[in-house]
């Protein structure tokens, strides 16, 4: 069984010593995008922030849209910065890279602490430029979620680097949910990082991605402030308080609706490392195949220990066959 207080602690032993000494906190790369794994490890941020008395020290929220829509604030030595964890970091999602190098240079007397990432290049010649960014900052904290990426993490001369499970696992409140509607579901990946052909598509399994959400009211109204993006930086105060509330009320919605997506199944067959991890704090069994690059092994091997309800494998067919094997007990 997973042991969740026993990474929560050591989420607060690597990071606790790296921000308390600061007045202030500024996050960047808020996942303003309907992907739920992403807003499941924001709200796992913010989660821990509060738990640990930091969120009345937050002064500045920003998605990666609104940096390229206005300059960039300034900061004085007592703000560390921290930008979002996930899965993005590398050549495979190439504006976010930008994103964060970009944040890299323009504050480089600053503290800066990248929450736990997987690190994965195809190229070596965008590994470089991304060294050349990272190894001229003085005080940049790299926090890594698997061995894999902490060897790749090594080579970022003067760089300090931790391994650190993933900021989800620190979620503290599940969203009320039904009941299951069929034994087995698949949510599987629609995107360049999937590495399962369509023939899972053959199974009378009902199957989907997570990437399409609803217009809701904060969706709308994020979209309307961002339309008059002048007339915000007029009220920085003002914009920045309801930046926040937006992006909760964002990351809350999309959450649950991945949590609605995932209780339709007594056993859920997935390519998603945060459909897995959000199983796990439903209590859903659930089978594991990877991504294109191994990335949920890598993070299961380190942070994991074996459970009745977690089963990986390399095989859709497989998947199919040990959920149906769970289902018979």
């Amino acid at each position: 069984m997973i042991d969740f207080e026993a990474l929560k602690e050591n989420i607060r032993t690597i990071i606790n010593p790296l921000i308390k000494d600061f007045d202030s906190i500024a996050l960047f790369d808020f996942p303003n995008y309907s992907n739920v794994g992403d807003s499941a490890i924001w709200l796992g941020t913010m989660d821990y922030l509060k738990e640990n008395a930091c969120s009345s020290r937050i002064i500045w929220v920003s998605d990666k849209k609104s940096i390229n829509e206005r300059n960039l604030p300034v900061f004085d030595n007592s703000t560390v910065l921290i930008i979002c964890g996930g899965g993005n970091f590398g050549d495979l999602w190439e504006d976010h890279q930008e994103n964060r190098k970009k944040i890299i240079s323009n504050y480089p007397d600053n503290r800066i602490i990248q929450f736990p990432q997987s690190i994965h290049f195809q190229r070596k010649s965008n590994l470089e430029s991304t060294k050349n960014v990272i190894t001229k900052h003085k005080d940049l904290h790299l926090l890594v979620r698997d061995l894999e990426s902490f060897e790749v993490a090594k080579s970022f001369v003067g760089t300090k680097v931790y391994l650190c499970p993933d900021m989800a696992f620190y979620i503290n409140k599940l969203p009320r949910l039904g009941e299951a509607k069929h034994d087995i579901i698949a949510l599987m990946r629609t995107d360049k990082e999937s590495a399962i052909s369509e023939d899972y598509r053959k199974y009378q399994i009902p199957s989907f991605d997570w990437l399409s959400e609803p217009r809701t009211v904060a969706v709308r109204f994020d979209s309307f402030m961002r339309s008059y993006p002048s007339i915000m930086r007029r009220f920085p105060s003002i914009n920045n308080v309801l930046q926040s509330f937006v992006f909760k009320r964002l990351a809350e919605e999309r959450f649950k609706r991945g949590c609605q997506l995932l209780v339709q199944g007594k056993v859920v067959i997935t390519d998603r490392l945060h459909a897995h991890i959000m199983c796990m704090l439903l209590g859903i069994p659930s089978i594991v195949l990877d991504n294109s690059y191994n990335k949920i092994k890598n993070i299961m091997s380190l942070w994991e220990s074996s459970s009745e309800k977690t089963y990986q494998t390399d095989s859709f067919d497989e998947a199919v066959e040990l959920a149906s094997k769970y289902l018979e007990k």
